[in-house]
């Protein structure tokens, strides 16, 4: 009789916690369907608020006799909005690889100057609304350098955007490159507050079911800043984030593709690149 008791209490103690484990695992499924809503929510909202302004600019002029200054303006909020949905989507695409594994480095040559520069150009105008002055200042102007340019860009544009999005309006924005034998360095400064690299969260569904770039919280806690921290791990380079007085220094560490076969040398081909065909 004891030994059954025993049992007894035994598949009682294993029901107990199997019904514990299920209890835990459904609570994880109804918060993953939660985070789901929230991100299909705010990405819709995301997306669809550019898309919908680049429609209804473009179906003004179609139906509207507009002067030179009108068609400008409206050019210039239609480059806004279609790069704004551009950058948020080739971010949104790269979590999409990372979570399923298909993520591969494929080598470009790119030359480091105008390869920046070009970047910059993009947010030229973000740049000029927010008041803000970039200084680019690269130690070997005419250095090449071996990496994957896709991976790379989307970097430089990630931080770029970040530190224009905090900078203080009428700051300044310092980056400083160079290129040692087989790596490149490259330091953003700028006075937009405190940026904890430790902090930065690798769960793409929980940040997206905030918004790709909610700017909700702190400057890390956004999608671009998780997808850079994935490239640059993947690339096998470094992000630290230090701060002196009331600047914020974020440097990035990327090794050269040395030994790389089939190397591309258009890494400095960009679609949104003036000099290239839209």
């Amino acid at each position: 009789m004891m030994e059954h008791n025993d049992e007894k209490e035994k598949l009682i103690q294993a029901i107990r916690v199997l019904d514990k484990r299920l209890k835990e695992m459904n609570e994880k499924l109804l918060e993953s369907e939660s985070f789901k809503q929230s991100f299909i929510s705010n990405l819709k909202n995301e997306l669809m608020d550019p898309i919908t302004t680049i429609f209804l600019v473009l179906s003004n002029i179609v139906k509207a006799n507009v002067d030179c200054g009108e068609l400008r303006e409206y050019l210039t909020i239609m480059y806004r909005e279609t790069l704004n949905v551009y950058h948020k989507c080739l971010n949104i695409f790269t979590a999409a690889d990372f979570e399923s594994g298909e993520v591969s480095l494929k080598s470009d040559k790119i030359l480091v100057k105008n390869f920046l520069e070009d970047v910059i150009d993009l947010f030229a105008l973000k740049i000029k609304e927010k008041n803000v002055e970039v200084d680019l200042k690269i130690m070997n102007e005419f250095a090449y350098f071996i990496t994957d340019a896709e991976k790379f860009r989307l970097i430089f544009m990630n931080i770029l955007n970040n530190s224009i999005y905090y900078a203080p309006d009428g700051s300044k924005i310092s980056i400083n490159a160079w290129m040692t034998k087989e790596n490149l360095n490259i330091v953003f400064a700028d006075t937009g507050g405190k940026f904890d690299d430790e902090d930065i969260n690798k769960n793409f569904i929980e940040i997206l079911s905030t918004g790709v770039d909610s700017y909700k919280s702190s400057r890390e806690k956004n999608l671009s800043i998780a997808v850079t921290k994935m490239l640059i791990e993947f690339m096998n380079g470094s992000i630290v984030v230090t701060s002196k007085e009331n600047e914020t220094v974020i440097a990035i560490h990327l090794p050269s593709l040395q030994g790389a076969e089939n190397i591309s040398l258009e890494g400095n081909k960009f679609f949104f690149d003036d000099t290239e065909t839209f």
